[in-house]
């Protein structure tokens, strides 16, 4: 697990890795996106596989979902540290 110093720099590294994740966030959304556009397009012309595809569809949503609540919730978590290293720099003035 990285460290890091309770300074402005530590500030400065945890709003980096935040906004990283952000985007992070982002990009998985918008291939989920991309994925199910072309597999939707594809689906109607594939028979008895149109369901499994579907299905396979609604698992990758709910991941995607499940994944962007987890990084919502450490960025939150992110955040209270930023606010604690703060607190902190500015009782040592």
């Amino acid at each position: 697990m990285a460290r890091y110093p309770i300074s402005q720099e530590g500030i400065k590294s945890f709003e980096q890795l935040k906004k990283d994740l952000q985007d992070i966030t982002r990009k998985i959304e918008d291939d989920g996106n991309k994925l199910r556009a072309v597999a939707k397009g594809n689906a109607e012309g594939c028979g008895y596989l149109h369901e499994k595809i579907e299905e396979m569809l609604n698992a990758i949503a709910k991941l995607e979902a499940d994944n962007t609540d987890k990084i919502q919730r450490v960025n939150k978590q992110i955040d209270e540290r930023i606010q604690k290293i703060e607190t902190f720099l500015k009782s040592e003035l």
